[in-house]
């Protein structure tokens, strides 16, 4: 009964329930296997992990089966507001944090009605953790809070199905979470105890290198001309997917670049919609409307081509205006990931959509393929691939994409799809995989003459094993397979990509879109829901008992510090540890201090800060404690630090730069002392991209730019970007120091001096009042750089009116 401790009968029933049952560690910390993350990822904290907001559920990845079953979760609700936050028990709701703070209980297994019970809720304290259990033993089922019973039902014994914690409203943070029952693991070959942590530092090594590989407007290279803003929206998705936070300052300028960037092109606007879905954000709903309005507006007779219409400078005119599979997988994926963001797509398109898939399989053909029947040997078995056109071959890459997007429709459409159309659906699917299953090849994309598309072809086979639910083709453990086929060809620079080939108007920069393909292979990304891999479990020890005192630091952008415990021989000092003083330390400089109360012993504060790193680096960070009675001075062993810098406020102004640019509006002429080579003219300095640029011959003494144009404009700043506008190429380029401008055919220059950050842009006032309709600019000093010495130069110039 409410209020009152567990009654003999049922405290020895519930005892008897925890004893028999094996627990499993889901939790611990910052910890977790068994776990999908439904949206996005829950983000560690300091001993915990926590999650927020609608949608963004955390299940088990087990099912309970019937019978007794224990689940304890040790968590912490930030805020109470009527958060509707709740214990998930297959489909019915255990709610924390109703009206009023009251607990609640509704769904099937409470005979479908919702039963309050208000008390209950004064058990729980704002920010503070509790235990929450849920315990069934034969048919009853008891919830407890703190070791005391809050509410208690007859539920029968059979299969609960999924279970987790649904934040709705709160912000959770779970400690420890676990469960003991009949639990039923979806099957999937064991891999190896180190396999998980290798995956996830290869994602980390493919995080650092596309955060490295940004512009400073926020956008990436790759194709960045003939499909504005598909790549940037490719590597956002990657970064989304892989556990970095919308806010992220990386991912934060990536959204702003893209929330201003017009999709023209059906591959832009599919991966834009996926990118601002992947955000679980409603604020982005506006714009993922808009462009699901275009996206539909032009299909084709269920299919989607490059663009609707020739764009100049666009790499396709001659596909247009035919309709090919990949883009219309593309669009497929925009579709999916709009609706998943609570967007109507209406069944016509699906079922227009699906029927021209089908109509691109290629007739069933028979191979011999081992039995599927529990026999040895082979059989005859029926398969049948998928063509880009109707024009051209198999590939494997597009046998992928055919089978996605069949399953993609199919799932849309559910119960209101057409009995044939669901017929052949299946039979697509069957004869799809079928072939992927005879074909399977992680070396090459089959069929395909392009080999470099080779990491596109391995992300297709992720999706169609993780939408359908796959393990196997074939024989073949495609996730294991392909993930050890992963790290052991990533690059030193943490890079993936198809070696061999120069760049191509297609693929300008390999390495871009290899990655991400690579990063969203590893994370199964397609799911949309992220499942986490299989590790073994290791809470962290509180402290290391030999050294003096133990550092534990988390974060990427700021940055948690923490003492975790003292060393044996500290914790011996007479009288206690009494300290004076904690100092965190990096490169030898003190960053944060917090002062101790030595008046008393230390029993277990752990001196927690908050610091933000505004460069990204690697830092090496040290607790320095001062401790008296008798004086003293230990310090931690170092702590490898890797922040990603801050969102400071100029990188949101370039972010937004194109849209102030005077210059854009103007037919320019272009003139340079020197050119490079015929890809870096001056008039790149111009067509508001960062993936451009304007550099000097390496002998060219005196680098000088000249544009003109027609008609006067009235500016107050000038904008210089310099060649270096990523943190990758630091220190290529001349550094360059100093310029001087002259302003139409004035006499008279002046000088101005270049910013200390090579990649923030340079703003240079312009006298008050200025017309301006020609511009020199000269570089009088710079330093020598290193990989491009002597060369020099600008990705954009721009005049602007002040704000």
């Amino acid at each position: 009964m409410l209020g009152l401790l567990v009654g003999p009968a049922l405290a020895s029933l519930l005892a008897c329930v925890q004893d028999k049952l094996e627990e499993r560690v889901l939790v611990a910390g910052q910890r977790y296997q068994n776990v999908v993350f439904q949206g996005s990822p829950w983000q560690p904290g300091r001993g915990w992990i926590e999650g927020s907001g609608k949608g963004n559920a955390m299940f088990a990845d087990l099912k309970l089966g019937p019978g007794d079953f224990s689940i304890r979760i040790k968590l912490a609700i930030v805020k109470r507001e009527a958060t509707q936050a709740a214990l998930q028990l297959g489909e019915s709701l255990f709610v924390l944090d109703g009206e009023k703070g009251a607990m609640s209980a509704s769904g099937p297994l409470f005979g479908g009605k919702t039963t309050v019970f208000p008390e209950a809720g004064r058990r729980i304290t704002a920010g503070t953790p509790f235990d929450l259990e849920a315990r069934r033993g034969g048919e009853r089922l008891a919830f407890l809070v703190d070791g005391q019973v809050v509410h208690e039902a007859e539920v029968g014994s059979g299969a609960i199905g999924r279970f987790g914690l649904a934040p709705e409203n709160a912000r959770i943070q779970v400690v420890r979470f676990t469960v003991a029952g009949n639990l039923e693991p979806a099957p999937r070959e064991a891999p190896p105890p180190d396999f998980q942590p290798a995956i996830d530092a290869a994602i980390e090594r493919g995080i650092a290198t596309l955060l490295s590989r940004q512009l400073r407007d926020g956008s990436w290279q790759n194709v960045s001309t003939s499909f504005p803003g598909g790549q940037t929206a490719l590597c956002a998705y990657a970064l989304l997917r892989s556990g970095l936070a919308p806010a992220h300052p990386s991912v934060a300028r990536a959204l702003e670049v893209l929330s201003r960037t017009p999709a023209s092109e059906t591959y832009s606007a599919g991966l834009m919609l996926m990118a601002f879905e992947a955000t679980a954000d409603p604020a982005w709903r506006d714009k993922m409307r808009a462009l699901l309005k275009e996206l539909l507006a032009w299909e084709s007779a269920g299919s989607w081509s490059y663009a609707p219409a020739v764009r100049p400078g666009a790499i396709y005119d001659d596909a247009l205006p035919r309709t090919d599979l990949s883009n219309t997988q593309y669009a497929v994926l925009g579709l999916r990931a709009a609706q998943h963001a609570g967007l109507e797509v209406s069944d016509e398109a699906w079922s227009r959509a699906l029927e021209a898939t089908l109509a691109l399989q290629e007739a069933p053909i028979e191979v011999e393929a081992p039995r599927k029947d529990g026999r040895t040997g082979t059989a005859k078995t029926p398969i049948a691939g998928f063509r880009y056109r109707p024009d051209r071959g198999i590939s494997g890459s597009m046998t992928a994409a055919g089978v996605a997007i069949v399953s993609i429709c199919r799932t849309a459409l559910g119960k209101r799809i057409k009995a044939q159309t669901a017929l052949e659906a299946a039979r697509a699917l069957q004869l799809g995989t079928a072939w992927l299953d005879h074909r399977f090849n992680l070396e090459q994309n089959f069929g395909d003459s392009e080999a470099q598309n080779h990491y596109y072809y391995l992300y297709g086979l992720e999706r169609v094993g993780t939408l359908l639910g796959i393990e196997k083709f074939g024989e073949h453990a495609w996730y294991l397979e392909g993930a050890r086929w992963l790290l052991k060809n990533q690059g030193e620079d943490g890079t993936w990509a198809v070696r061999g080939y120069g760049p191509s108007a297609w693929r300008e920069v390999v390495e871009e879109t290899d990655t991400c393909f690579g990063m969203l292979f590893l994370r199964r990304a397609s799911r949309l829901t992220v499942r986490t891999g299989e590790p073994g479990l290791r809470e962290e020890p509180e402290r290391d008992p030999k050294a003096p005192v133990t550092l534990r630091a988390t974060g990427r952008t700021e940055v948690a510090l923490w003492i975790r415990g003292f060393g044996d021989a500290v914790l011996a000092r007479e009288g206690g540890v009494r300290i004076a003083a904690v100092e965190y330390l990096a490169g030898g400089a003190v960053i944060e201090r917090v002062e101790g109360d030595p008046s008393k012993a230390w029993s277990a504060e752990d001196y927690l800060v908050r610091h933000t790193f505004e460069q990204p680096g690697s830092y090496a960070v040290r607790a320095r404690v001062k401790l008296v009675a008798p004086v003293a001075t230990i310090e931690s062993k170092p702590v490898e630090v890797v922040s990603d810098g801050t969102l400071e406020p100029w990188m949101k102004l370039a972010a937004q730069a194109r849209d102030r640019n005077l210059l854009l509006a103007q037919a320019i002429s272009a003139s340079a002392s020197s050119v490079n080579v015929p890809e870096q003219k001056p008039e790149k300095v111009c067509d508001g991209l960062e993936a451009t640029l304007w550099v000097c011959k390496e002998d060219d003494s005196e680098p000088t730019l000249v544009l003109e144009w027609l008609k006067p404009i009235k500016a107050d700043l000038l904008v210089l970007n310099g060649a270096c506008s990523r943190r990758a190429d630091l220190g290529k380029y001349d550094r360059i120091r100093r310029v001087s401008v002259r302003l139409n055919r004035e006499k008279e220059s002046f000088s101005a001096e270049m910013g200390k950050d090579e990649i923030e842009p340079t703003v240079v006032p312009l006298p008050k009042g200025a017309q301006v309709r020609r511009l020199e600019i000269k570089v009088t000093e710079r330093d020598p750089g290193g990989a491009w010495k002597g060369h020099c130069g600008f990705t954009e110039v721009a005049l602007e009116r002040k704000p």
